[in-house]
């Protein structure tokens, strides 16, 4: 019996589609189908129907095989890869389970749908994240590029551009997209690595103990950091 669920599940590993490859991982990261996890290895192909489960803590890094996507795991975030054959196209389906995953897709990945319980997401090219809470209500985050993202319950949808947020839940979109607010970049004079000299004054008091006068001496350092 053991041996013939052995070539049962060789089989299904065998023609299982390659869809991914393990490009870093960090902290505890396992992948595998969900009956036979096995630590995740760089280098190594991650098939579909398979998870990919991180610890929380941990890091994970995919690139998808057929247009070289990048698919970032946040800790604590579990997905799952498949091809979904339909009548007229076939498409590559990224489900997250829980957790947080970040996207770089180019204008090949039109294919690519990146889809929780409460969204569909798909990009003919760019950058945006994707968080979902225990209670369904999932988040998207465009950085950059095009991104639509549909409520499969009540067929609403959105269309993100440039840095925006969107959140949907089970009811359907829970507003309309808004404008991230501008990150405030540090000037060169601020960043980490460059010197900034400065000038520091110290007072020090000296009493005669004779005369019962006192004066004031006054050092300046220049410090350099």
């Amino acid at each position: 019996m053991n041996r013939v669920l052995f070539l049962l599940a060789l089989a299904g590993t065998l023609h299982a589609t390659p869809m991914a490859v393990v490009v870093r991982t960090e902290g505890a990261v396992e992948m595998g189908l969900a009956q036979d996890s096995k630590p995740a290895k760089v280098g190594e192909l991650v098939r579909s129907e398979w998870l990919v489960k991180t610890a929380p803590g941990a890091k994970a890094r995919l690139r998808m095989l057929s247009d070289h996507a990048i698919i970032d795991l946040a800790g604590g975030t579990t997905l799952e890869l498949r091809v979904i054959q339909r009548h007229d196209r076939t498409l590559r389906r990224v489900f997250l389970v829980n957790g947080e995953a970040s996207i770089e897709a180019g204008d090949q990945s039109s294919d690519l749908r990146i889809e929780t319980v409460t969204t569909i997401t798909s990009t003919v090219g760019g950058q945006f994240a994707v968080t979902l809470k225990p209670d369904g209500e999932t988040t998207v985050r465009s950085a950059d590029g095009a991104v639509k993202v549909c409520n499969p319950e009540t067929g609403e949808h959105e269309r993100l551009s440039g840095a925006m947020v969107v959140s949907s839940n089970w009811d359907g979109m829970l507003s309309t997209p808004k404008l991230l607010p501008p990150v405030t970049l540090l000037s060169p004079k601020d960043s980490v690595g460059v010197r900034k000299d400065s000038l520091i004054s110290l007072n020090v008091r000296l009493n005669d103990p004779l005369t019962g006068k006192s004066s004031l001496l006054q050092y300046r350092f220049k410090v350099e950091r």
